[in-house]
């Protein structure tokens, strides 16, 4: 089976928050990795959960009724902080979802937002947007006054800008 990179962003109200939530999360990640370990090793024996905590959290978060199955495997790589945002891309086995990581992450840490993507839909982690840029224009298109102030600030944002009123059917 091939593999491909994830991604997963989330934005923190602090910088601080941040760093706490990284910290844990890294913590989860390694004793995650233990676990599916243990259970790869001997796949015919039930995991005791209770040695592994934070992973019993997640199962818990994540409604798991089967435990064995839900033990995902979420790569080597460890996440890191940027300012108020973690970010957190590792290499996995392709055709898989990070929306039971995601939900642990907002159960959790409880970010502001939480994105994840994979290669496989295009998602690299630059790409990776943790706002509906689309929404946001639309907002500042309610006030016109202040579009001549905001044109020009980056080539991307005016193509936004003009995308939208496009659709709009205004220019």
């Amino acid at each position: 089976m091939g593999s491909c990179v994830f991604n997963l962003k989330a934005q923190f109200k602090t910088k601080r928050e941040a760093a706490i939530a990284c910290r844990d999360l890294i913590r989860f990640l390694q004793q995650n990795r233990d676990a599916g370990d243990n259970l790869s090793t001997f796949p015919q024996k039930v995991i005791d959960i209770h040695l592994y905590p934070r992973v019993k959290e997640y199962l818990q978060i994540i409604n798991s009724t089967r435990k064995e199955d839900d033990v995902q495997y979420y790569g080597d790589d460890e996440p890191y902080c940027k300012g108020r945002m973690l970010i957190f891309s590792s290499e996995v086995s392709h055709l898989g979802s990070w929306d039971n990581l995601k939900t642990f992450i907002q159960t959790k840490y409880h970010p502001i937002r939480v994105v994840w993507g994979s290669e496989e839909d295009g998602d690299t982690l630059g790409a990776l947007n943790l706002y509906p840029w689309e929404d946001i224009v639309l907002g500042i298109l309610k006030y016109k006054k202040t579009l001549p102030f905001l044109l020009g600030i980056h080539e991307d944002f005016d193509e936004l800008i003009s995308m939208t009123l496009r659709k709009k059917g205004e220019i």
